[in-house]
């Protein structure tokens, strides 16, 4: 396809090539066959997706709706739990094991939290890591995850926590003085990939981080 201006796409999911899914900037785009449909509607506009499979897509909207493809369709998640909510980030680790970054839609100041969708049932998880705000998540490979933090406090700095399959807390300091953006898991490996920026007395420059074996 041609776009009108270059896309700015905040995340890809390819399951072949002929199934591909586009979210961002300008908007979201599902590739069926060798042809491309334009997404309307809540899905419309998608800062964040994570997907199992093609039949199941979970997304967070540009205005903080989580939301979920069947195959089919796309629709807003709903529960007693996420009542109230607004979302930043959604991550599936496996059928029945979701993880969402989460906010009271009521007070944007409120630090985010973390919620996880374990079998049927929504909890809150409570991050050991305290004073942080969790607000970009990504998979480890081996069932756990990883998520960026901003810190509450100066003296707190920037974090990144990994949370094992078995449920073990562990936090890294990113190296300098700044923020890590988004991380990326290398597929096979136990090895991720950061990109952020790093501040300087002259402002700031963008950076990667590599954890484990990256060659």
């Amino acid at each position: 396809r041609r776009w009108n201006h270059p896309p700015q796409p905040t995340e890809v999911t390819a399951f072949s090539p002929t199934d591909v899914w586009v979210f961002g900037d300008p908007g979201t785009w599902h590739l069926h066959g060798r042809t491309w449909t334009k997404v309307t509607g809540l899905a419309g506009s998608v800062d964040s997706a994570s997907a199992l499979s093609p039949h199941d897509i979970w997304a967070v909207s540009s205005a903080g709706i989580l939301l979920r493809y069947n195959g089919r369709s796309w629709g807003r998640v709903s529960s007693k739990a996420l009542a109230g909510l607004q979302f930043d980030d959604v991550l599936t680790v496996a059928p029945g094991n979701v993880w969402v970054v989460a906010r009271p839609a009521s007070n944007g100041r409120i630090a985010p939290f973390l919620l996880r969708l374990k079998g049927t049932a929504w909890t809150r998880v409570r991050n050991p890591s305290w004073p942080v705000t969790s607000f970009s998540l990504a998979p480890d490979g081996s069932g756990g995850l990883w998520m960026n933090n901003f810190a509450i406090s100066a003296s707190v700095g920037p974090t990144v926590d990994h949370v094992s399959r078995a449920g073990k807390w562990r936090q890294y300091r990113v190296p300098r003085a700044g923020l890590m953006y988004s991380l990326s898991h290398i597929p096979g490996t136990a090895s991720m990939w950061g990109t952020g920026e790093v501040y300087s007395r002259t402002g700031a420059d963008a950076a990667i981080w590599a954890y484990g074996p990256v060659g």
